[in-house]
């Protein structure tokens, strides 16, 4: 049997179903030739697993990355690139994630903000970064794009004069009509934002002012593809993989109510199912094959304990729905037995 893919790179491989999904491919006789595992912080102690595999084994490279910090995910690119020397990336794990508990009475914006951040933000940066979304300078040659603004902060935490976001800032482009809200009685403030910076275009052009170097990942999923255009879609070819839920489909909110009351974890995963049909769409002349997929319900620091699988059980799923993935899952959600979910 062929391997899965010859490069693929892993999202948040600290712990859990990420750790464990690199675990199984270097286990495998045929592993990818390259595999790179992200994670936030690679020299603290929660990645000591991770290291010690990568001082085993030769195809493994651990790559600091932040998913939600433009500046990380461009060094990352960077890094990325280097090791693959020319090469494409046959396919990409959005696996990093968080759930937070949250109801619909306790959850408020600073929740869903942060959990939508990790969640869906997080992933669209690592699949594709732009450099208009960092700050550009002002003087002549430059003039502002109207209507948009950047945020460079958000919620302060209670009782700390520490932004949540610390430097260097992390950006959101943000539409003007957001931020124009009614002044007066019954209207305030919202405490912690700024808007301090605003995105420019050079004189003369109409196109926002970035670089094909800061659009790197999907650059390298593409010239996988390319390199591989006599394959049909597929993860040996190029294949963009979002980490979903059953928990964020609206079809089956109603069983699921009662089980799972995480609102913002949930409205997160809803948006990345959407995030993962529109990149189904657009990337689809590129050939780059985009799914989502539940792990199920699995016994890690997010599942919990008593969760009905296991790690071990749930990435062998997993791995295999991936090898077997073709164009008619395109735009799909899964789960790790290869079941459809409807949205």
């Amino acid at each position: 049997m062929s391997p899965l893919a010859r490069t693929i790179l892993i999202t948040g491989c600290n712990r859990g179903i990420g750790l464990e999904i690199v675990r199984q491919l270097l286990a495998k006789p045929n592993a990818p030739e390259q595999i790179f595992a992200t994670c936030r912080a690679p020299d603290s102690p929660q990645c000591q697993t991770l290291n010690e595999l990568a001082a085993k084994n030769s195809n493994l490279k651990v790559i600091q990355l932040e998913a939600t910090d433009p500046t990380s995910v461009n060094k990352a690119a960077k890094d990325l690139e280097a090791h693959l020397k020319g090469a494409g990336l046959n396919v990409l794990i959005n696996n990093a994630g968080i759930m937070p508990p949250s109801t619909l009475e306790t959850v408020d914006a600073e929740d869903l903000l942060h959990v939508y951040t990790t969640n869906v933000v997080g992933p669209l940066l690592v699949t594709k970064i732009h450099e208009a979304l960092l700050p550009a300078p002002e003087g002549p040659g430059h003039d502002r794009l109207p209507g948009y603004y950047v945020l460079t902060r958000r919620f302060q935490r209670k009782g700390s004069l520490e932004p949540h976001w610390k430097e260097p800032a992390q950006v959101i482009l943000i539409h003007e009509a957001l931020l124009r809200a009614p002044e007066g009685p019954g209207h305030d403030r919202l405490p912690g934002y700024y808007v301090p910076k605003r995105r420019f275009h050079r004189k003369g052009s109409l196109e926002p002012r970035w670089k094909e170097s800061a659009q790197v990942f999907l650059h390298l999923l593409k010239k996988a593809a390319k390199d591989n255009a006599h394959i049909g879609m597929s993860c040996q070819k190029a294949a963009l993989i979002n980490m979903s839920t059953r928990g964020s489909s609206i079809t089956l909110c109603h069983e699921l109510q009662d089980i799972l009351p995480i609102v913002s974890y949930r409205c997160s995963k809803a948006a990345l199912n959407m995030l993962t049909k529109c990149q189904s769409l657009g990337y689809k002349p590129d050939g780059i094959l985009c799914t989502a997929i539940h792990p199920g319900w699995v016994q890690t620091d997010l599942g919990g304990p008593g969760a009905p699988l296991t790690p071990q059980e749930s990435v062998k799923g997993i791995l295999n729905v991936l090898y077997h993935l073709t164009e008619k899952d395109n735009g799909c959600l899964l789960d790790w037995e290869g079941k459809s979910i409807p949205w």
